[in-house]
């Protein structure tokens, strides 16, 4: 997992859409490697969940979370 650079493959997801989700107080990962990602590919959306830190951002905001998640995958998985 640390070997992992999501910024030199990203662009290889084209043109499959791809929907960014970022804790904001991430100690680990800054946001800023999120706007990083986004100028490489046209997202279809970004989330940066405010109030959460790595990896808690499905506990931060639960309800949010699954509402934005299932209408991704409505839109774009048919």
């Amino acid at each position: 997992i640390a070997a992992s650079r999501p910024i030199d493959v990203i662009e290889s997801l084209a043109p499959r859409p791809v929907y960014l989700v970022h804790c904001i107080d991430d100690a680990f990962i800054s946001i800023s490697h999120m706007d990083q990602l986004i100028l490489l590919v046209n997202p279809v959306g970004t989330w940066k969940i405010p109030g959460c830190k790595h990896a808690f951002g499905y506990n931060a905001a639960t309800e949010e979370y699954n509402q934005k998640a299932i209408a991704f995958f409505d839109e774009y998985l048919k």
